[in-house]
């Protein structure tokens, strides 16, 4: 090879060790700097940021507001009715550390821990209620109750509950069919 090659192969590896050196976070995320593998820098504010190349890797995650949205689940009430019940979670990160170590930065497994812990609260509330009670005009004050429930459970998530809402109650498809019937 001669000195062209060289030249050209020292200026590529400069370059891109000179791009390495600096990321930018912008206003919809959150980052945390790691420095071998341990986290060294999470209290990043939006902007342009420098970094060791090689030694430091920056981790970004979303933290606008998320929304988990699962399938109905059959829910028990203090008369042994079953309900589907269908309902969502809105949330957003409020400790990025936090969040990466309960769940290694993964929202499947946050949105996986989050719909059981989600369901829990429904099956504990509504196993106290008659489905007159869910129906009724106390559902609001149900909501809130569930809410604060909901955002106490998941603190050690490192994210916030902004809204937990139970959009349908149905009864399942044998009881409604007699219920029709009759």
């Amino acid at each position: 090879m001669n000195r062209l090659t060289y030249a050209t192969v020292f200026a590529a590896l400069v370059i891109g060790l000179l791009f390495n050196t600096f990321f930018i976070v912008n206003e919809k995320e959150e980052a945390i700097v790691f420095r071998f593998g341990e986290a060294v820098r999470t209290d990043i504010d939006v902007g342009f940021h420098f970094k060791f190349p090689i030694i430091e890797e920056v981790k970004k995650y979303d933290s606008r507001i998320q929304t988990l949205d699962e399938e109905p689940d059959r829910i028990l009430t203090v008369e042994s009715k079953y309900l589907l019940v269908d309902s969502f979670i809105k949330y957003k990160i409020s400790n990025v550390l936090t969040f990466y170590k309960a769940n290694n930065g993964s929202f499947n497994s946050l949105n996986s821990l989050l719909g059981q812990r989600s369901e829990f609260v429904l099956k504990n509330n509504f196993g106290k209620r008659t489905v007159k009670e869910l129906v009724s005009g106390e559902r609001d004050e149900l909501m809130s109750i569930m809410l604060n429930s909901l955002d106490e459970s998941v603190e050690d998530l490192g994210i916030e509950i902004i809204d937990f809402r139970v959009k349908r109650i149905d009864l399942p498809s044998n009881l409604s069919n007699s219920v029709y019937e009759r």
